[in-house]
């Protein structure tokens, strides 16, 4: 998808997005990466437990300038929490 690497590619996905949240997470937060956006979209407790992955609509910006997420994006896609940025998998 083009997305800028995080610090640690081994990192899953969930840890990574409660991390760049810097608080604990809870359902809808939302963190932007380049040109996606990452949804909390189910906790398991204090886990993440869904994520939905939607990506900025080309040409299209926020009031301030950034990139807009319209309607291509709210129908997103589902990510694991327990995929990390590169590799399998992990149980």
């Amino acid at each position: 998808y083009g997305l800028p690497a995080p610090e640690d590619p081994e990192q899953l996905v969930g840890d990574w997005l409660a991390a760049m949240l810097d608080r604990p997470p809870v359902v809808s937060d939302d963190v932007s990466w380049g040109e996606a956006r990452f949804v909390v979209r189910s906790m398991d407790g204090a886990r993440i437990d869904g994520v939905g992955l939607g990506f900025a609509d080309v040409g299209l910006t926020d009031a301030s300038g950034g990139a807009a997420f319209g309607p291509s994006s709210a129908r997103g896609l589902a990510v694991s929490p327990g995929i990390p940025w590169q590799g399998e998998e992990k149980s």
